[in-house]
């Protein structure tokens, strides 16, 4: 089974306005050499927990020696296919929303010099 880690990762691809490294994640082979990496793009998670174990994770990546993107070996291209790529989508469903609360009007009455407060 292959393992992942958020390194660092230098790549010379990009133009000169671009920075020169990115948070990527990495993906090893069982045997522990590099196998291929990919950009990092959003972080999602179940909670706010989740998000902020995946974030720690990218801090801790920052420690780690950077690697250099031509240091993964070159990936097979894919075979073609015969027939057509499908997508399947799966969704939750959504809480529904409550009804729509209706709050009392309020008014402003202006203050009349008969309040038995206004003398004491």
């Amino acid at each position: 089974m292959r393992t992942w880690e958020y390194r660092l990762v230098v790549v010379n691809l990009y133009g000169e306005d671009d920075p020169p490294m990115g948070l990527h994640k990495v993906f090893y082979n069982d045997d522990g050499s590099l196998h291929t990496h990919f950009p990092l793009v959003t972080v999602s998670g179940e909670d706010a927990a989740a998000i902020l174990a995946e974030v720690q994770s990218m801090v801790e990546a920052c420690g780690k020696p950077v690697l250099d993107a031509n240091d993964f070996p070159e990936l097979e291209p894919l075979p073609p296919r015969s027939g057509p790529i499908t997508f399947a989508l799966s969704t939750r469903p959504r809480p529904k929303i409550p009804p729509e609360r209706k709050t009392p009007e309020l008014r402003v009455v202006p203050k009349t010099g008969n309040d038995e407060t206004e003398g004491k």
